[in-house]
């Protein structure tokens, strides 16, 4: 079963390059969205930072990439 936050993710909606977000769709929200760094977060009641990718690290220039 697919991650519930998957269609509205602001990682996806962010990052505009369509093969690495779908690299990251079909890992993280399709099959394995119980290790997602975000969705851990999310469940935690904790913020999730923008630049959070779904393997935990941090995107250092997505502050670049239009919101």
């Amino acid at each position: 079963m697919p991650c519930e936050r998957a269609q509205g993710c602001p990682f996806h909606v962010r990052v505009k390059n369509a093969a690495l977000t779908e690299a990251w769709r079909i890992f993280y929200c399709d099959d394995s969205w119980e290790r997602c760094a975000r969705i851990k977060l999310v469940r935690a009641g904790q913020p999730v930072p923008a630049e959070l990718m779904p393997n935990g690290k941090l995107l250092r220039h997505l502050n670049s990439f239009p919101k």
